[in-house]
């Protein structure tokens, strides 16, 4: 009787709190313990994993994060990611882990110092979208078609060229044409 009506029952307290209309848990200490230990093997990995990287890369992981610390003293960075990874030990772990975290981490800088904009989801190079999202502008900054665009950006980073600079020699440039 109880399963006929899956929408008024939770099959663990986990569960529960995530069913608005549920009346009922069927619970399961052996259940709760396995949810829970598995979360808590979560946390160890994702605690790990902060462990390991330098100062610089904790620093840029607050930037992948969207989160800003308030020095850059090494302690108030942990806090930081350590808040994130309360927060959701899983989605620290995946985005650490990304597979293009260093073009993911060079799009997160561009659009820190200004080089990229957002509209939107959209990003702009100058007036140029290079992505519709934060996928897709990191796909365009992988493929090879683009490494012209990528060389100028990696050299506006640097800090050797600014963009009204390169921006003002595309004018004149089409001026004296």
């Amino acid at each position: 009787m109880l399963k006929a009506q899956p929408k008024y029952v939770a099959k663990s307290l986990t569960e529960l709190a995530k069913k608005a209309d549920a009346v009922l848990v069927l619970h399961s200490a052996e259940e709760e313990a396995k949810v829970q230990g598995k979360k808590i093997n979560e946390k160890v990995k994702a605690y790990q994993a902060l462990a390991e990287p330098t100062l610089e890369e904790k620093r840029d992981a607050v930037l992948l994060f969207g989160r800003s610390a308030a020095s850059a003293d090494e302690d108030a960075i942990d806090a930081v990611l350590g808040a994130v990874l309360e927060e959701d030990p899983k989605k620290f772990l995946a985005l650490l882990k990304h597979p293009d975290i260093n073009q993911l981490l060079f799009l997160k800088k561009l659009h820190k110092a200004g080089f990229i904009t957002k509209k939107g989801r959209g990003y702009y190079f100058e007036d140029t979208l290079i992505g519709s999202d934060e996928e897709s502008a990191v796909e365009y900054l992988k493929d090879k078609n683009n490494n012209d665009v990528v060389l100028t950006l990696k050299t506006f980073l640097a800090g050797t060229t600014p963009v009204a600079t390169a921006k003002n020699k595309k004018t004149k440039e089409a001026n004296n044409d």
